[in-house]
């Protein structure tokens, strides 16, 4: 019983659990180019028009980064918290209809 009850809260820690591990992938990845940029491992652009320093690059590598890892959290996202739980008010987060001891519905 306590278990159903605490349910909600599981899913709030989940949350967080995962935004603090996503934040921290995201200090660690700045600071792998920051230090590829220092070595060398980044070039310069420069083109006709424009030129371009390392650090933009570095920049541009790791909002590209961000936006495949997104699209990846998202589909991750979608399959972990349901829409079905607010369709159905009678199923729990993992798409299950609640039961009570006697096996009919609670609700």
């Amino acid at each position: 019983m306590q278990h159903r009850q605490l349910f909600p809260f599981l899913a709030v820690s989940v949350r967080s659990c995962f935004l603090h591990i996503y934040m921290s992938l995201l200090f660690c990845l700045g600071m792998l180019l920051a230090i590829l940029e220092k070595c060398g491992a980044i070039p310069k652009i420069h083109s006709a028009n424009v030129s371009v320093g390392e650090g933009t690059v570095a920049a541009g590598y790791q909002d590209f980064i961000i936006c495949v890892e997104m699209f990846f959290a998202a589909i991750a996202l979608r399959h972990a918290f349901t829409y079905k739980v607010y369709v159905d008010k009678r199923l729990d987060a993992q798409g299950r209809k609640y039961a009570s001891a006697c096996g009919t519905s609670v609700w």
